[in-house]
């Protein structure tokens, strides 16, 4: 879909899946997914790459993430790694993963506004108002 409506072509990597939906920017980590600093940089570059100079809001579903290592965390939540991002919703089906996203939230002041929720219709919702 292009940013009128339309969905974009799913893009499968190792590491995750990502689409663009009703001028909404869709990420879903790959289940048991690691993520240290080569790994958040590459899933930066094929984000831009899908963006190709859009500024958007994003969706992040980390159910599927087993660890993220402190500086790659940071990272994900610098300005470098969030430009051209207007929102970011951060979603997990899992408690404790989605506890560790709200503490993210406090302790890394990410470079823009993100809220943390437990499934994906609610982050719509919010990235729509």
């Amino acid at each position: 879909m292009n940013s009128e409506g339309l969905q974009s072509e799913v893009m499968v990597f190792s590491h995750s899946k990502m689409w663009v939906a009703n001028g909404v920017l869709f990420v879903e980590y790959s289940k048991g997914l690691v993520i240290e600093m080569t790994i958040a940089r590459k899933i930066l570059a094929e984000r831009l790459k899908l963006q190709n100079g859009r500024r958007m809001p994003l969706v992040v579903d980390i159910s599927g993430l087993a660890f993220v290592y402190l500086n790659a965390r940071k990272f994900l939540n610098s300005q470098e790694a969030l430009r051209d991002i207007s929102k970011k919703a951060i979603v997990s089906r899992r408690p404790e993963a989605a506890l560790i996203a709200r503490t993210s939230v406090l302790f890394d002041f990410p470079a823009c506004e993100v809220r943390v929720f437990e499934n994906s219709v609610l982050a719509h919702s919010w990235l729509q108002a």
